[in-house]
């Protein structure tokens, strides 16, 4: 056994031992002197249980008003051992006040079962919803995580209607709007409130909705509000519905058999055996709600299938020219609030295109919510001739259910301009390459500069950074934070909880708060309210005379607009750029003339493109492909080698590598550069630059050279390729020095030469000289 285990025994068998001194002293006292006894000997004799560690994490309410507190309690079960205080990651807005251990054994079979309990009271300094957590804690020497909780803060307690002091729980169901029309969305809300707390889980049947279509719940969501004067829990759910027809439509009640636990009135001696209290179970329903469901005009336009919102609709295509094997991509757009998950796909035709079924993309507003959404629509057009194609809009008509009229699509025809086939048989009876016509060329087109991107990324980060530093109020006092505003408003507990954290922020700025904390420590411990407005006057009075005087923060947002101004100048420039026009224009051609077996012109078009400087890999894949469909593979392997100093990862050079290999070319080929892009170089550096916003300042400029290296990656690459200078033997050679024969098509690496002959090096240690007219150089401009 080691000696920490024996630690562990030990310290478990003082706790039972103090665990048994209080059971024994506290059945003595009522004179239960043979269970004492029992009591006793149970817990001595019990041994640890092994039960798993498990930690739980849960708020008494969800939702407090501003000046509120909040109590998180974290329950870790099963740890035999030391439990720290939990870590809990708070955000911005969000105090933790105070923290209240008890720890609970419990025996069965023999074993012991250990509950380690804390209540964390946390503080809001201004409205909203925070996500607290994740929750940790340790227990010896392993930690354990808890899910996030959500805990929104009102700037003031909700209401509920209805009431009455001898009712301890109520279910309310009303419905938005009371008078909808047919397809409107209408919000189902069922509250549960209680004046006792929860001993159990309840059982709660939702109510029926005949007539409605109904999409999911909400979680349940529970706060605080005001009924009658009496602060009561409640615990809320939405749903979003659809009236389906018109009339009145009826929705059921919803019934809950609840448990709740009541304080104790008898004052016997075993009601610490029970907790201290009783348990009631009730039973509670709503009343049933009729719904006046509104019908729509009775004269509907053509083409109305039901559709009822306040809509937006947008008809667009991916392209406006397109060849006659190329399929074009349509959509229609409906955006806005009404019955989305309710519209039907509108009718796509037309008598020069074959229309394929549409598919559907919903980006719906969240569960229990009436706001903005979209539906898309989309259908795949393949042309049926050459020429000009038509698309009209599809019929979608809508009723605004807001200002009471049918509305209609209005928008204008596409026109997609359709050109002869690529795919298409050429005369010589060869196809053109697929992987041509879906990745046509852009001879011009610029890459992206990872430089300027890095650059843009710290210009970025750098306003971020300055932006956040400025955010906070620089003129005059700081903002009163929520405890401030606790300890003007509170009583009781809340109050003495707020003047122990105004105790702290005073003894922060150096004053000196010693006998305030000695009259807030007593009154917390002994329950007394004495004294509570003379305290809440002296503290609330010296802690806004000692609050700290900021600077304006006026030239700290002017670097930063400068900053974030600077970086998205350098973004834009350092995207890539198509090119010219012209050039894509001549590539099109060329590809046409290829696609309709005119290699020859083909051929002229893309060499004068190469020859005008565009080093598109794509250029050089064509090229390739020409000499690989002429047998020439030394041409189309030196082909490969020029497009592969371009942009990695090209799909068109990635297929005629595999057709050139096919064909006995290649032989040795290796690719020379990382398979990144210039633009994946340049995300990757502004993103790492980005985080210059949200680091610490040393850390700060270790991002900033990172981001500079990520992008100097690319050159450093082209450089580290370019030092191998490649060439393709252009005819069987023997390589002299070696006595091997060179084939056709291989791929050498050059390392000089003289006389007529090069040195060349075909793999690890395999030299030797062959002549250089043998030789193609792979960087050489035909």
């Amino acid at each position: 056994m080691s000696a920490r285990a024996g630690l562990r025994r030990w310290a478990h068998a003082a706790r039972l031992a103090v665990l048994a001194a209080r059971v024994v002293l506290a059945l003595a006292t009522r004179g239960v002197f043979a269970l004492a006894l029992l009591v006793a000997l149970a817990i001595t004799c019990a041994r640890p249980a092994e039960a798993e560690v498990s930690l739980q994490a849960q708020l008494q309410s969800s939702r407090i008003a501003l000046g509120e507190t909040a109590v998180l309690d974290v329950v870790v079960d099963g740890g035999s051992g030391d439990v720290s205080e939990p870590v809990i990651e708070l955000p911005d807005g969000v105090e933790r006040l105070g923290v209240s251990r008890s720890q609970s054994f419990s025996w069965m079979n023999g074993r012991t079962a250990t509950r380690t309990r804390f209540q964390v009271e946390l503080g809001a300094n201004r409205e909203g919803r925070f996500t607290i957590g994740p929750i940790r804690v340790r227990v010896v020497a392993q930690w354990y995580e808890s899910s996030s909780v959500i805990l929104v803060v009102a700037a003031t307690r909700e209401s509920t209607p209805g009431g009455g002091s001898g009712r301890l729980a109520q279910l309310l169901v009303d419905v938005t709007p009371r008078e909808p029309h047919v397809g409107e969305p209408t919000i189902l809300r069922v509250r549960l409130v209680q004046r006792a707390p929860l001993a159990e889980d309840p059982d709660y049947t939702p109510p029926a909705t005949p007539g409605f279509w109904s999409e999911k719940s909400t979680a349940p969501t529970s706060y605080y509000a005001d009924q009658g004067g009496t602060r009561v829990l409640v615990t809320e759910t939405r749903t979003r519905l659809y009236p389906l027809a018109a009339g009145v439509a009826h929705i059921g009640e919803a019934a809950a058999v609840l448990t709740l636990s009541l304080p104790a009135t008898s004052g016997g001696p075993l009601d610490w055996v029970t907790g201290g209290g009783m348990h009631r179970q009730v039973a509670v329903r709503s009343a049933p709600i009729n719904v006046a469901v509104r019908a729509l005009p009775a004269r509907a336009p053509n083409g109305f299938e039901g559709a009822v919102g306040r809509y937006t609709a947008a008809w667009s295509a991916d392209r406006r020219q397109t060849t006659l094997d190329v399929p074009v991509t349509a959509w229609l757009d409906v955006r806005g609030t009404g019955n989305l998950p309710l519209l039907r796909t509108p009718s796509l035709a037309s008598i020069d295109a074959d229309v394929f079924s549409s598919s559907i993309q919903d980006s719906l507003a969240p569960p229990g919510a009436i706001a903005d959404g979209r539906r898309r629509f989309q259908w795949t057009v393949l042309p049926r001739r050459v020429g000009t194609l038509r698309l009209e809009p599809p019929d979608v008509v809508w009723f605004d259910h807001t200002t009471g009229r049918f509305e209609r699509l209005q928008a204008e025809p596409i026109d997609i301009e359709v050109g002869p086939p690529l795919h298409g048989s050429s005369r010589a009876g060869t196809a053109w390459p697929a992987v041509f016509a879906s990745h046509p060329v852009d001879p011009g087109a610029r890459a992206a500069s990872p430089g300027l991107l890095a650059l843009a990324g710290i210009g970025l980060g750098l306003g971020i950074r300055g932006a956040r530093a400025a955010r906070a109020p620089k003129a005059g006092r700081a903002a009163p934070s929520g405890w401030l505003q606790g300890l003007k408003a509170t009583h009781g507990a809340a109050f003495w909880a707020a003047a122990a954290r105004a105790c702290d922020e005073l003894a922060a700025r150096g004053e000196d708060v010693s006998a305030w904390r000695n009259e807030v420590e007593k009154a917390r411990f002994s329950g007394s309210n004495l004294g509570e407005e003379a305290l809440r006057r002296q503290l609330v009075d010296r802690v806004q005379a000692t609050a700290p005087t900021m600077r304006s923060s006026a030239p700290a947002w002017a670097r930063a607009i400068a900053a974030l101004v600077a970086g998205l100048a350098l973004l834009v420039l350092g995207l890539p750029r198509p090119g010219p026009g012209t050039a894509t224009q001549q590539s099109l051609r060329a590809d046409r003339a290829a696609s309709a077996g005119e290699l020859e012109a083909a051929s002229r078009g893309w060499r004068a493109l190469w020859r005008s400087g565009s080093r598109a890999p794509g250029l050089a894949a064509r090229l390739a492909w020409l000499s690989e469909r002429t047998g020439d593979v030394a041409n189309a392997s030196a082909w490969v080698l020029r497009g592969d100093r371009g942009e990695p990862r090209d799909p068109s050079l990635s297929w005629v590598i595999a057709n050139v290999r096919d064909a006995g070319g290649l032989a040795g080929y290796a690719k020379p550069r990382l398979p990144v892009r210039s633009l994946e170089w340049g995300g990757a550096a502004l993103i790492v630059a980005l985080g210059l916003g949200f680091a610490t300042r040393r850390f700060a400029i270790a991002l900033a050279l990172a981001a500079l290296a990520v992008a100097a990656a690319p050159s450093i690459d082209a450089w580290r390729a370019a030092r191998t200078t490649r060439a393709v033997v252009r005819v069987p050679v023997m390589l002299l020095g070696e006595s091997v024969e060179l084939v056709a098509g291989q791929i050498v690496s050059m390392r000089g030469g003289e006389g007529g002959r090069v040195r060349v090096e075909v793999g690890s240690g395999i030299g030797g000289t062959v002549p250089a007219s043998a030789l193609i150089a792979g960087d050489g401009t035909p």
